[in-house]
């Protein structure tokens, strides 16, 4: 019994979350929603350092979108209480979900008993 087809596709429903989203919120990238929420739980960059247990100097690098580790940033996220929700965007409305979840399942398949295929 197939019960994929019970649930809602994960992905659209977290794009339609992310485009009911006001446009200058959306438009922000993920360390300038950072900055901002640092200072507005009034935090100093050696404070949240101390919360998310990393160095003050890589907040700033976070903060300023250099290039720092999706973990780093999560962590940074989460000690302000936050979640990190990243999305691509894109070609994904096109995906159906439940196909490629069956595609996938195809894969495994195959990889597991690719062996046995070669004979025939």
């Amino acid at each position: 019994m197939n019960r994929m087809k019970d649930y809602p596709d994960p992905v659209r429903e977290a794009l339609k979350h992310g485009e009911s989203t006001p446009a200058t919120f959306a438009s922000w990238p993920a360390h300038e929603c950072l900055r901002r929420l640092r200072i507005r739980f009034g935090l100093n960059r050696k404070e949240l350092a101390a919360k998310a247990g990393i160095s003050p100097s890589m907040v700033g690098r976070a903060e300023k979108g250099a290039d720092v580790r999706l973990s780093t940033l999560q962590r940074l996220y989460a000690s302000l209480g936050c979640r990190l929700l990243t999305l691509p965007a894109g070609a994904l409305y096109e995906l159906d979900w439940r196909q490629a979840h069956l595609d996938n399942e195809h894969i495994d398949w195959t990889n597991k008993n690719g062996h046995y295929l070669k004979d025939l």
